[in-house]
């Protein structure tokens, strides 16, 4: 399950005069929940996960939507409270942990000595 929760930010723009424009932007973070399986193993493995690879336009704040279905542009007024890439890890490693799965524990790398690495990688990241 993925939702966001909004938490009320300003940022300020030069309107060319000499007094700034407020344009509010709301910063959202995801609120995810991952179910576990009870009949899931457990596996004697430390794992540390990577930074996600993913293109320019996908390794930012912005919210991507798709607008008329074709044109991808980000949603204005919103912000992500994290980069994309750097959200999805830890909510990885957040969803990994609670799992309790891993007996060797996980994090970023260079964090715990690991036997394991997982990487991946962002192709499509859209509301």
């Amino acid at each position: 399950m993925f939702s966001c929760w909004p938490s009320p930010v300003s940022s300020c723009a030069e309107s060319g005069g000499t007094t700034p424009q407020v344009t509010p932007i709301q910063v959202v973070s995801p609120n995810v929940r991952i179910e576990i399986d009870p009949s899931w193993p457990q596996v004697d493995l430390a794992l540390n996960v990577r930074r996600p690879q993913a293109n320019q336009m996908l390794d930012g704040f912005g919210l991507l939507v798709r607008q008329d279905g074709h044109r991808l542009m980000t949603w204005p007024g919103l912000a992500w409270a994290d980069t994309t890439v750097d959200m999805l890890q830890a909510e990885l490693i957040k969803g990994l942990l609670e799992s309790r799965r891993l007996t060797g524990g996980v994090a970023r790398p260079g964090e715990i000595r690991t036997n394991g690495t997982l990487m991946s990688s962002v192709r499509h990241f859209e509301l």
